[in-house]
């Protein structure tokens, strides 16, 4: 009750744990429908990984419909929030897609957001340098 009511309170930790709990056995039979409502949650309170999780759901239509898309604002979004395979996810779709804008956009929004390490792994594994953002 205590994590229900931590996770009810945007705890997106303890939702994402209550998640992981209900999708396994932890609490009895899986509930998978429970748990994609608390993964859902636990993103919607800036719990990167649980953003990861339903964007590659998405990406390959576990409990949903398949969508590109979809997928690709949860990785946007986790990538947001420091999660940095999600930027690496989300830049490969902007790549393929030759959308150099959006790349530049996220890539900034990473560099402003997340810690400078974070920025500069980003940089450096896309091959990328200041003037390339500007």
């Amino acid at each position: 009750r205590l994590l229900l009511r931590a996770c009810k309170e945007k705890v997106g930790a303890t939702c994402a744990a209550l998640a992981k709990g209900y999708a396994g056995d932890t609490f009895g039979a899986p509930r998978p429908k429970t748990a994609r409502k608390l993964t859902e949650r636990a993103c919607k309170h800036g719990h990167a990984t649980s953003c990861y999780t339903i964007a590659q759901d998405y990406e390959g239509g576990r409990g949903v419909d398949k969508s590109a898309l979809r997928a690709l604002g949860y990785y946007e979004k986790a990538c947001g929030l420091g999660h940095i395979p999600s930027c690496d996810e989300a830049l490969a779709r902007y790549q393929t897609a030759g959308s150099d804008e959006d790349m530049r956009s996220l890539l900034e929004l990473v560099c402003r957001e997340s810690d400078y390490s974070s920025c500069q792994t980003l940089r450096s594994r896309w091959g990328l340098t200041m003037t390339t953002l500007l």
